[in-house]
């Protein structure tokens, strides 16, 4: 949970970061691809961790 927090984080001060810089297009483009690249990365992990989750419920529950 520490990751997705840590990504949450970024991905809030590159919002931050964005507004700040709308009207320069090239750090714009910059933060945006950056952003993109995190939120990707954000998805990923969130996916997993519900995989991993429902795996160790049915684990548990066979177990019983």
């Amino acid at each position: 949970m520490k990751i997705l927090k840590k990504l949450n984080t970024a991905i809030e001060r590159l919002d931050e970061e964005i507004a700040e810089n709308a009207s320069r297009y090239s750090k714009l483009e910059e933060l945006m691809a950056e952003k993109e690249s995190l939120t990707k990365e954000l998805s990923h992990k969130e996916e997993r961790w519900l995989y991993l989750s429902e795996l160790n419920e049915k684990i548990n529950a066979g177990g019983k």
